[in-house]
């Protein structure tokens, strides 16, 4: 068990950081605060929601798993709470005291046992599955930055020393709804004499 859980931990020290690089490649300069902040909300949300979802259902399916080795079977009232307390810490596994008799220790030890293997088996199944779902809408979600559609450039800004002059570029049509410029030989309006 402390094999898994350290190739879990592993696992996930490994896919957070590069995860967390590629959502913010995969947007425009202008909105990686935000998709940072998203980022964050998002791995914290599902981390609270992924442990009481699989949670409940280790504790679901170790009681019903316990339930089914042990059912009907006629315990003692030490071996009765011995089994009791197993269901109320599902996989901490139990150590049945001596005061127990050896017959129901040998029945109890053995099905809590099973279910614990049965309850990790099926959470582990539960994360794989949600980290597959989760593997999906990434693969659907973020976008390849070289794919990506870079915004139109800004218009060009008049540098220092050029006012007044036309640049060649913007010698071309007049756009809609702008003044044209003034025909060659007309005299210059009072605006135009104060420069």
């Amino acid at each position: 068990m402390r094999r898994v859980l350290a190739a879990l931990a592993l696992g996930l020290a490994a896919t957070v950081a590069p995860l967390t690089a590629t959502v913010l490649d995969s947007v425009e300069e202008r909105h990686v605060g935000v998709a940072s902040g998203i980022n964050n909300a998002v791995s914290r949300m599902a981390g609270l929601l992924a442990i009481a979802v699989i949670g409940a259902v280790i504790a679901g399916r170790f009681g019903t798993v316990l339930d089914q080795q042990i059912g009907g079977t006629k315990l003692s009232p030490p071996a009765q709470r011995e089994v009791n307390n197993a269901r109320d810490a599902a996989l901490a596994g139990t150590d049945v005291p001596r005061r127990v008799p050896k017959a129901e220790q040998d029945r109890i030890e053995p099905a809590v046992d099973d279910a614990s293997v049965s309850a990790f088996h099926l959470g582990m199944g539960v994360a794989g599955g949600l980290m597959i779902v989760g593997g999906l809408i990434s693969a659907a979600g973020i976008v390849d930055p070289k794919r990506r559609r870079e915004p139109e450039p800004a218009p060009r800004a008049v540098q220092a020393g050029e006012c007044g002059r036309a640049h060649p570029a913007d010698l071309a049509e007049p756009v809609p709804g702008e003044l044209s410029p003034a025909p060659a030989g007309a005299s210059p309006g009072p605006m135009d004499s104060a420069l």
